[in-house]
């Protein structure tokens, strides 16, 4: 039950009740659809305007790209670290993954990752492609992104995720959390993890407002 759904993420747009029944519906035209990949995620918006979102669905294509392999990884398999922040003035975690290949490894190439939330599911992909041989052993170091609220809707975009990733939101948030990941998070690892700090070696990464 709720007063209104909003559709996240791929597809962003609020969606309409069918009449006076329990389903809700939106119409769009996706361009060589039978190649897509997209992600359905529904935001039922109860009285207060709380978030819950269901589970996530899927929509593939029947000429799309097949799914990603993924090497079986737990959360033990993630080293989880938290850095107090001068730069935000808060605490912050960060995740790090490091291939078996790379433990004893000099001047590691790095992936820095916004979303850090979703180190382990991106570390099963690169562990699997890393067997495959498909890439070169790589180690991920995933920044987390400040909590969501739960008293906006998701039209108002108005969380801490967008503050910490796209600019003009908050006072000065995205350049604190510039400053946070360039001169607090890159020296320390580079410090105690052999991240390389040469460009060629590293790569940043983010999907969505963390690609932004």
């Amino acid at each position: 039950e709720a007063n209104s759904v909003f559709l996240c993420c791929a597809i962003q747009a609020p969606m309409r009740q069918a009449g006076d029944t329990e389903f809700w519906q939106l119409a769009v035209t996706v361009p060589r659809l039978d190649e897509a990949f997209i992600d359905i995620i529904p935001f039922p918006l109860d009285e207060p305007g709380r978030l819950s979102p269901y589970e996530a669905l899927e929509f593939r294509g029947e000429k799309a790209l097949p799914p990603v392999a993924r090497h079986q990884l737990s959360s033990d398999d993630i080293e989880y670290r938290t850095i107090e922040s001068a730069a935000l003035g808060v605490s912050r975690r960060f995740s790090l993954y490091i291939p078996p290949e790379l433990q004893d490894a000099p001047d590691r190439p790095v992936i820095y990752m916004a979303d850090g939330q979703g180190t382990l599911s991106y570390a099963q992909i690169l562990q699997s492609l890393i067997i495959e041989c498909r890439i070169e052993p790589l180690m991920i170091v995933g920044l987390w992104h400040g909590e969501y609220r739960d008293d906006v809707t998701p039209q108002q975009l108005n969380d801490q995720r967008s503050e910490d990733y796209l600019w003009g939101y908050g006072d000065n948030r995205f350049e604190d959390h510039e400053e946070f990941f360039r001169n607090e998070v890159m020296p320390l690892v580079e410090a105690e993890y052999q991240v390389s700090s040469r460009p060629p070696r590293r790569v940043l990464f983010g999907v969505s407002s963390g690609g932004a």
